[in-house]
């Protein structure tokens, strides 16, 4: 709450959160509109005078100072991870109804919205939660609340978080600025195509954040992201299994030790401790279906886009359509078996 602020305008109110130690808040550029000056006011009942520093248009942000070290920065998180299903959260002032807190779920991730990727959630957002954060279950900021579908339930959308980071620079580096991941490049496609948001109205390319280019001479350079994230999903996934190889030589023994026990107390005290151990097996699947959907999805917009780059060649773009059709099938029967280990787990549990 001590992060987040209710921004008074003239016309209205909106929301924002801190990004900074030194008073710097977040919030759309619809909510401030042509102000220069606005009025915010804090979770400790103060109100600042809050200086609109810049505005950036085809994202919809500002960025606003007030003179207050008091108030700590929410940290930013990833949009790219967030799958559909998680919780999200919202802070902000609907209908001037200030640090109202709301929690829902991420109905979709990347929607594109009129050449745009934001996050699409059921989360209740109403007229002043605008420029307020979108928050996930680790406490981060994964968007900015922006708008709704107005005779609608559960049509509310927030922008992604990493557009606030790819024009960090532009806010005098206030925000950290993020090299492109494989589904973020993607997204960055679309507003390219949608006459949107130019290299130069975001973060300049430089060496120390390549991000991915759009040349057919980037393919190879998809490619090698491709076979590292790969190289990771197979580190993890070594790692997983020695660990449920040790847990399975641990029931064995167990199992042994139950069945030449004759104290009754004693055979429920291992056949607990046997459970327990086969929960962090189911545990154990679990972090590797998780560790392959990141994959999957990281994998399937490094393939979006190497097909977007090669779409000249016949050849080569039914290649891509036919690993992304695998990823689809894989992505699919993962989910499934996600859902009967959840139910597995909830078996031992009970």
């Amino acid at each position: 709450m001590i992060s987040t602020a209710t921004i008074l305008t003239h016309g209205g109110s909106g929301s924002a959160f801190f990004v900074s130690n030194e008073g710097h808040l977040i919030s759309n550029e619809h909510v401030t509109k042509s102000e220069k000056e606005v009025e915010v006011q804090t979770f400790d009942g103060k109100k600042h005078k809050g200086t609109v520093l810049k505005i950036q248009n085809f994202y919809d942000l500002a960025l606003i100072k007030i003179e207050s070290r008091n108030y700590p920065p929410l940290k930013l998180g990833d949009a790219t991870k967030l799958h559909p299903g998680d919780t999200v959260w919202t802070i902000g002032a609907p209908h001037g109804l200030e640090f109202s807190v709301t929690k829902g779920i991420a109905s979709y991730v990347g929607r594109n919205v009129g050449g745009k990727a934001f996050v699409q959630a059921d989360v209740a957002i109403n007229p002043g939660n605008s420029g307020g954060p979108m928050i996930n279950d680790d406490g981060e900021v994964i968007g900015v609340n922006n708008f709704i579908i107005k005779q609608t339930v559960g049509l509310n959308f927030a922008i992604r978080q990493l557009s606030l980071q790819r024009i960090g620079i532009h806010f005098g580096g206030i925000v950290p600025t993020v090299s492109d991941s494989g589904t973020m490049a993607t997204w960055r496609s679309w507003e390219r195509q949608a006459g949107g948001a130019t290299r130069s109205q975001e973060q300049p390319e430089t060496r120390d954040s390549p991000g991915i280019a759009a040349s057919s001479g980037d393919v190879s350079n998809l490619l090698k992201q491709l076979k590292a994230s790969e190289s990771t999903l197979q580190n993890i996934r070594d790692k997983m299994n020695k660990e449920f190889q040790t847990l399975d030589q641990r029931i064995n023994k167990l199992t042994g030790d139950y069945a030449n026990e004759t104290t009754i107390s004693k055979q429920e005290k291992i056949g607990l401790e046997i459970r327990r151990l086969k929960v962090q097996q189911v545990d154990v699947e679990l972090k590797k279906i998780d560790a392959f959907l990141e994959y999957n999805k990281t994998a399937s917009g490094l393939m979006i886009r190497a097909k977007q780059l090669s779409i000249d060649d016949a050849t080569k773009t039914k290649h891509y359509d036919e690993e992304l059709s695998k990823l689809a099938q894989s992505k699919s029967e993962s989910e499934n078996n996600r859902t009967q280990l959840m139910q597995q787990r909830q078996v031992l549990l009970n």
